[in-house]
């Protein structure tokens, strides 16, 4: 999806907050990478590609799974030969704790309602 040279970052930001990320890095070189979080948080990784093609490319999957929202993050790979990508990014969106008390009390309301409406006929 994300491809960089080894001069600097790639950022990735989203529109709403999520509570994980997991992706491929697609290696030619492995190097070290570093990701950082949009509250500063730093990641060092050290990369290895356990079993590379013919011509020297390999993958290594990752994912991280947070607490707190995750707004962006930025990626930055530290050396090798400047080769390398992200593929087959996956997140999923922080659960919206509110939603599930807003319907027990929705349900709660109805069955009160419903047991005031029998005692009255």
């Amino acid at each position: 999806m994300a491809v960089q040279d080894s001069t600097g970052g790639k950022d990735y930001t989203f529109s709403s907050p999520i509570a994980y990320f997991a992706f491929y890095l697609m290696d030619h070189n492995p190097s070290p990478i570093t990701i950082t979080f949009d509250d500063g948080t730093e990641y060092d990784v050290a990369v290895s590609v356990p079993t590379p093609d013919a011509e020297g490319w390999g993958s290594t999957f990752f994912a991280f799974i947070s607490d707190t929202p995750i707004r962006s993050f930025t990626l930055e790979i530290n050396g090798g030969d400047g080769k390398a990508g992200i593929d087959n990014i996956e997140f999923g969106a922080v659960p919206v704790p509110s939603a599930g008390v807003l319907l027990c009390a929705g349900i709660a309301a109805i069955a009160l309602v419903s047991r005031r409406g029998y005692g009255q006929a």
